[in-house]
């Protein structure tokens, strides 16, 4: 794995924030995940006085919609606004997710403003990790800063697992010549537990088993049992998980049966957990020199973390609170404890990937686990959310050997499923915007086309796991390589017993086995026949690789006529006049007819995807 020279990044994004601030008016015109992130960097510059700021400095924010039907119009709608109030020197920053604004459409605000910066770059899209200096920051001059930087490339240069072997040992988890060469560079950047773990992997092949019986012996277990600490422990957890929610598809469920699993690390199923952007703006507005006090808070999981709690109720079984009364100050305490340890380790430098590994750890151990500093590493397990894959891409980077885990479901029950949802928080209605963004959202699916690539994604059908529970379990053992438990066909939440009310506060039921009912739905308010043929007919590329039921055409042109009659889901649309459902009629069909002909062309990468 190759990085980019940190401390040079680092210093150019600080003088681009630099200059950003000399102008009296910052507009940020951005959508979803890179538009938030450009913010919370510009609000965390403001809050710490890192830079120098001009006295009359204004920010303004615009949050577009960067959905299919967006039109040009809708764009450039702020620029009438915007160029009214350019009496004084303006910079743009264009923070847009997906690249929605054209050249044509930049071209126009190039008019009204003195520059225009791509937030792309300011929100460290293409993602470096980033690395802070803790103890005195008034004390570190920038070269000092650029010496450090320069011995973080050089440890993550070391650290990283060559690409090759990652890939072979995904794709095939007994690859005993991967396991000895995973052996073998863990034993040389000293660690030791991983090593041995992998050396042992290795022995159960006749061909490998002298190298490896010979690695084992190098390392010599009992050496690692008298000399493992905390902080050693934390640094060996270099095994990763990553569960992306595709919604509405049982990935809570299947969280929570790994939940309890002793070689996992796991967040809270239904807690979408991303570090990054809080930690990246700390970082940029800080200079990288921070102090244990905001290292102990960008790390509070009540800042960095999105419950789902609000919409899926989730109890323990004995209505005591999932989480121990004293949980946040264990957590606090546990993370500066190992803070204070890795500051004496690497005199003050921390990575961001030891920070992340710090989490989950510390996570784990204030809610009441008692790790086994010599056993077995366990895997670390992210909950985070398919929408937001810029930071599945940024969690995959920085662990290289990290795995994707995806529950599916018939797509057309999915899309059901997600509707129902609407309407339970919408009065009954369902948006035209939501439902066009259904079509792309299952399909043209950004983790899936990455992560495919690299034998990186592991899709497993929920209704597999719900009626044969045990057999999908023992083949994800498998996959992992980690022993067999009984806990893994029990549904809880830090280890106690999930009750689920699905919306309905009132009414918790002790669930936590199989939800027959929810994969049994047809949904057939939303669809009748003719919508359920033409939908199975679009996805067709997806649903016959995956094992569900579907129907193809030889001919497509008939289906842009077809695609534009009516469907039944849009008795639930609540439309103005009869104008606005034509127009939605008309921009549905577009996309549709879109994504029939994407999927088509784009089909290769679900060849790749293995399906549990």
């Amino acid at each position: 794995m190759e990085y980019s020279c940190l401390h040079a990044s680092s210093l150019k994004v600080f003088e681009l924030i630099q200059e950003i601030f000399f102008y009296n008016r910052i507009v940020i015109l951005g959508t979803e995940y890179v538009g938030k992130v450009v913010g919370l960097i510009l609000q965390q510059c403001l809050a710490h006085n890192a830079y120098n700021l001009n006295p009359n400095l204004e920010i303004v924010y615009y949050e577009m919609n960067s959905s299919h039907d967006q039109n040009e119009k809708e764009l450039v709608f702020p620029l009438a606004t915007e160029l009214s109030r350019q009496t004084k020197p303006a910079v743009l920053i264009s923070a847009d997710d997906s690249e929605t604004m054209g050249r044509e459409i930049m071209e126009i605000y190039r008019l009204g403003f003195h520059k225009i910066v791509d937030g792309h770059d300011l929100a460290n899209v293409n993602y470096k990790p980033v690395f802070f200096v803790l103890g005195h920051p008034e004390t570190i001059s920038e070269s000092e800063m650029i010496m450090l930087g320069q011995k973080l490339d050089v440890e993550h240069q070391a650290e990283g697992i060559p690409t090759g072997i990652v890939e072979k040992l995904l794709a095939k988890p007994f690859d005993e010549e991967a396991c000895l060469a995973l052996s073998q560079h863990y034993r040389l950047i000293g660690n030791n537990l991983l090593a041995y773990e992998y050396a042992e992997r290795a022995s159960q092949s006749a061909e490998y088993r002298a190298a490896a019986l010979l690695e084992m012996n190098t390392i010599q277990k009992s050496q690692i049992k008298s000399s493992y600490s905390e902080l050693n422990y934390v640094l060996s957890l270099d095994k990763s998980l990553n569960l992306s929610y595709l919604g509405r598809s049982g990935s809570i469920y299947f969280g929570s049966l790994m939940d309890g699993h002793d070689e996992i690390i796991s967040i809270p199923p239904g807690v979408i957990y991303d570090p990054f952007p809080k930690l990246y703006a700390l970082f940029c507005s800080q200079k990288g020199k921070v102090t244990m006090d905001e290292l102990v808070a960008a790390l509070s999981t009540t800042y960095t973390t999105i419950s789902y709690n609000d919409w899926i109720q989730m109890k323990a079984g004995n209505n005591n609170d999932v989480y121990p009364e004293d949980y946040t100050t264990r957590f606090a305490d546990k993370i500066r404890q190992l803070l204070e340890a890795e500051q004496k380790r690497t005199h003050g430098l921390i990575s961001e990937k030891f920070l992340i590994r710090l989490m989950h750890y510390s996570h784990y151990v204030a809610i009441g686990h008692e790790m086994d500093l010599a056993g077995k590493s366990p895997y670390i397990l992210n909950h985070t959310h398919t929408d937001n894959y810029l930071s599945i891409k940024k969690y995959n980077k920085l662990f290289t050997n990290t795995l994707n885990l995806m529950t599916i479901r018939d797509t057309i029950q999915t899309m059901g499923s997600m509707m129902e949802a609407y309407r339970r928080e919408q009065d009954g209605k369902l948006q035209g915007k939501q439902v066009i963004h259904l079509l792309t959202y299952f399909s043209l699916n950004h983790i899936l086309m990455d992560s495919s690539l690299a034998s990186r994604m592991l899709l497993i059908p929920i209704e597999k796991i719900n009626l044969d529970t045990a057999i999908i379990m023992k083949k994800l053992a498998w996959k992992l390589q980690i022993s067999w438990n009984d806990s893994l066909l029990e549904s809880t939440l830090n280890g106690q017993l999930l009750y689920d009310a699905y919306g309905y506060k009132d009414k918790a039921t002790f669930e936590h086995g199989p939800r027959i009912t929810g994969i049994a739905k047809r949904y057939e308010q939303y669809f009748n026949s003719f919508d359920r043929f033409r939908l199975e007919v679009l996805f067709h590329p997806m649903l016959s690789r995956w094992g569900y039921e579907s129907q193809d055409v030889l001919e497509h042109g008939l289906l842009k006529e077809l695609s534009l009659q009516p469907f039944k889901f849009e008795q639930f649309i609540q439309f103005k006049d009869e104008h606005q459902k034509i127009k939605f009629q008309k921009t549905f069909s577009k996309v549709y007819n879109q994504t029939l002909s994407e999927l088509e062309d784009k089909h290769h990468y679900l060849d790749d995807v293995e399906v549990l």
